[in-house]
């Protein structure tokens, strides 16, 4: 009873408050993982249109290259720009997820 106490860290005076500590941490732990899980699906179903999209480009590109105008040309060089930025940012954001997820799990593996 005392260490369940003690692992709140002095918070709970009573075994009731320290469980009911734990439950709200295990609720919020439980609701990052399931937004988290939303993220990594997200991001999946964007790489997949994001790959889409670039392979439509290419291929509109070789298909088209005599007959293309340059306001074409530049609307392609605009979208392997804004490609190159997604692609900076969604390493960012895997960054973000592992973070995360081992912070989870080195809390839960303290607790």
């Amino acid at each position: 009873m005392e260490r369940a106490i003690d692992m709140t860290g002095g918070s709970a005076d009573t075994l009731a408050e320290a469980l009911d500590q734990w439950e709200r941490e295990r609720e919020a732990l439980v609701e990052l993982f399931d937004e988290n899980e939303a993220f990594t699906i997200s991001f999946r179903i964007y790489d997949l249109t994001m790959t889409l999209a670039e392979k439509i480009i290419n291929t509109v590109e070789i298909d088209a290259a005599m007959f293309m105008t340059q306001k074409s040309r530049d609307k392609i060089a605009q979208f392997r720009k804004q490609v190159q930025d997604l692609q900076a940012r969604r390493a960012n954001d895997r960054e973000i997820v592992v973070d995360a997820t081992n912070r989870r799990n080195s809390n839960v593996k303290t607790t």
